[in-house]
């Protein structure tokens, strides 16, 4: 009896709730599943590792591709393995591979989307649909240390262009393995003259080259006729990044070529880094998905805007002691947008495309870096750290200093607000365990000076300010709230530095938690289990929240309803109706534990809380989470640590640093996976065919075989962890089974 398998693949969308395709796939006598704005001058990533513990056949990575169905293929100096976001399938290494490929490895996909495999003995395809090697040549020589043989392309006959070092570059024929005699790059055809090439063959039948010894090249295929152009460039790296440009790498320097004119722009990209000099070689150049390049070199990975011919650095982090690796060999950047890089002797690294939306700015101390307050003005990011100082960062130039003007230690206190006071003046909320105090701190001399004396003799009966939850909000008359005890104040700053302090309300004995002026004028105050609310010329009003409720934050909708976020949750209140809402974690967030409310350009509000940052989206009526995986500071954020950055840019602190971002950039991940069956097991023993299992579409086993079990992947690399799927055997199962992030189904006893 034939028996059909609906398989459904719901796939992440890039930590947004399951945004996927169905896929319908019909197999005979079994059960198969199938799932389917400036850079700034240190850009710090959080890259994923990999190394020979998680199953590469060696540390040090030449190569990276990505086939048409989306495995990730990975060439190191002990031959290569095939990644489908999870673990890694040695290609050529076990005792039943037909053909051993050792050594350094160059990859390569064809024209028909099989995999040609360079390396020290020859050339090697892997063909897909098959899951076979088939030897193509073989080389008479050995390639010398970590020098090894690169497949330039193909041209439109098939033919296979290799660039072998010390010989030049041959011409091997697919079918017959025959190979040219070589074509050399060197004026005295001596052997130096064509080692390291790098180069590719464009469109009109042209092989463009560049090598160690000089010069740019370019071979017409067709008339056989080469070309000379810039004798003086020494060149590890091509990329052609349209039809007419290529980009060539002239030691640190970057030179871009027009193929069409032979006109050529000399880029110093590493001139006026501020002492930091000339990080070495470039040994390659990818171009992500925004068009900026990502250019390795034996001193780590730099990030060139070509547009605004800008590079930054890319520093490297990861959770664990070590925090840089230096020799980056190889990039590319896959369908999805995300990076990999090849190190020399560190493994791969996965830069994912949802981890570069959200900058970082931390700066490690022995004073640590948990943020309890954020500002920006002029594009300096101010970072108020807990008994650690107040850092300072400039969007495009990275880490600018730290400064400490009430001390150090403990004994200096904590910046828990921040806000504008003038051009160039910030308004700080400092305190400690012995003063409660207020400062003016001008950002160009960076003194502050203390407003203590000035609101004391404005109002001498106030005593020790014992509020615990210390806030400054901004009005629109520019004049800035603040707590003191049991009272709101408001202070007006001039720019001559006269400050006017007004007192807005005594709450006799209940302490107000934050703060905001809504676009009626309407002023909204927060405290426990009750807000308040008061418009211009009458009574206060009280709002009741279930006991146990501490207000944290407050933000006006689009709507006019009044977003206030609490340890319980957020509540949403109409102060038309007097009507309120609630969202917690059965109904949307995954935290109750609320920091922080912006509103972004959209409308759409924005939450921080202890499992990342939620994004209502207003149109859609629903929430998208993103967390630390997505490139957060941490999953958990800081009481205080949010505000509004400049174009746009929303900033929320934690307790590893401040993210910064344009919710406008953070878009949806609308790549839909390839989904593949990765293994098929029959009583867990590894079923083998001449089909390989990705292709396999029918099975036919004895009537006693029938313990069936599938291993599968959805091979979208952004986040493989979160990829949901689902699966059903017709005849057996009565509907969809949700399996989560499971990626493994075993149907036991199978009647025939």
């Amino acid at each position: 009896m034939a028996k059909i398998i609906r398989a459904r693949g719901r796939f992440n969308n890039a930590n947004e709730v399951f945004i996927g395709r169905d896929v319908l796939v019909y197999l005979l006598c079994c059960a198969v599943l199938l799932f389917g704005k400036a850079a700034s001058a240190q850009e710090q990533f959080r890259f994923e590792s990999f190394g020979v513990d998680e199953g590469l056949p060696q540390s040090s990575v030449w190569s990276v591709i990505q086939d048409r169905q989306g495995f990730i293929w990975v060439g190191t100096a002990d031959g290569c393995s095939r990644f489908d976001g999870f673990g890694f399938q040695p290609i050529g290494a076990d005792r039943e591979a037909s053909i051993a490929i050792k050594g350094q490895v160059q990859l390569h996909a064809d024209r028909n989307g099989d995999i040609l495999i360079a390396y020290k003995n020859g050339i090697t395809k892997y063909e897909v649909l098959t899951g076979k090697l088939k030897e193509i040549t073989k080389f008479g020589r050995s390639t010398p240390g970590e020098v090894f043989n690169k497949i330039i392309g193909q041209d439109n006959k098939g033919n296979i262009w290799c660039a072998l070092p010390g010989v030049g570059i041959i011409k091997v024929d697919s079918l017959t393995g025959k190979q040219s005699a070589p074509l050399s790059l060197s004026a005295t055809g001596k052997p130096d003259g064509n080692s390291q090439i790098a180069g590719f063959i464009n469109k009109q039948q042209e092989l463009w080259a560049a090598n160690l010894a000089g010069g740019i090249f370019c071979y017409d295929l067709e008339t056989k006729v080469i070309r000379k152009f810039l004798p003086d460039v020494s060149s590890y790296a091509m990329l052609p990044l349209n039809d007419s440009v290529i980009a060539v790498a002239h030691w640190g320097n970057l030179i871009l070529f027009n193929t069409k004119t032979f006109r050529h722009q000399l880029h110093h990209i590493f001139d006026g880094r501020k002492g930091r000099g000339t990080p070495g070689n470039i040994l390659d150049i990818c171009k992500d998905n925004s068009g900026k390049l990502w250019l390795c070199t034996e001193h780590g990975i730099y990030l060139y805007d070509l547009a605004k011919g800008f590079v930054s650095d890319v520093l490297y982090t990861r959770p664990s002691a070590q925090e840089g690796f230096s020799y980056a060999y190889t990039a590319f950047c896959d369908r999805s947008g995300n990076v990999w890089v090849g190190t020399n002797g560190d493994g791969l690294k996965k830069l994912a495309h949802s981890t570069r939306r959200f900058l970082h700015f931390e700066k490690k101390s022995a004073g640590g870096s948990m943020v309890k307050s954020v500002y920006m003005q002029d594009s300096l990011v101010f970072s108020g750290l807990y008994e650690n100082g107040v850092d300072i960062f400039h969007l495009r130039e990275g880490f600018l200093g730290k400064v400490n003007p009430f001390g150090t230690g403990p004994d200096a206190g904590t910046v828990y607000a921040m806000a504008k006071a003038g051009r160039w003046k910030v308004l700080m909320y400092n305190t400690n365990e012995a003063v409660r105090d207020l400062y003016l701190f001008d950002t160009k001399t960076r003194d502050a000076k203390s407003l203590n004396d000035r609101l004391r003799s404005s109002f001498p009966q106030l005593g020790f300010n014992t509020n615990n939850f210390p806030f400054l909000t901004r009005l629109k008359d520019s004049s800035i709230l603040f707590p003191w005890e049991d009272r709101l104040f408001s202070m007006q700053v001039q720019e001559t530095g006269k400050v006017a302090f007004t007192l807005i309300r005594k709450f006799n004995g209940i302490p107000v938690t934050c703060a905001l002026e809504v676009s009626a004028g309407r002023l909204y105050v927060g405290s426990f289990d009750r807000f308040y609310f008061k418009d211009s010329g009458k009574d206060w009003m009280e709002v009741k929240l279930p006991q146990g409720t501490l207000v944290k934050t407050f933000c006006e909708a689009d709507d006019g309803r009044i977003w206030v976020g609490t340890i319980t949750g957020i509540y949403i209140f109409d102060g038309q109706r007097n009507e309120m809402w609630h969202f917690g974690k059965g109904n949307g967030l995954p935290n109750d534990f609320i920091y922080g409310l912006l509103k972004d350009r959209q409308g759409d509000i924005w939450a921080s809380h202890n499992k990342g940052l939620s994004r209502y989206d207003i149109r859609r009526k629903r929430f998208f989470h993103f967390n630390k995986e997505d490139g957060l500071q941490s999953n958990e954020f800081n009481t205080g640590a949010y505000n509004y950055g400049e174009h746009g840019a929303l900033l929320f602190g934690g307790i590893n640093g401040v993210n910064l971002f344009y919710p406008d950039r953070i878009t949806a991940n609308l790549v839909k996976p390839e989904l593949a069956i990765t293994s098929i097991r029959v009583f867990e023993k590894l079923y083998r065919s001449d089909t390989a299992p990705e292709h396999i579409r029918s099975l036919s086993l004895p009537w006693n075989e029938n313990s069936l079990s599938f291993e599968f992947a959805a091979l979208e690399h952004t986040n493989s962890d979160r990829n949901q799927y689902a699966y059903m055997l017709e005849g057996l199962d009565r509907g969809w089974i949700d399996g989560g992030n499971r990626r493994f189904v075993r149907y036991p006893s199978l009647q025939p």
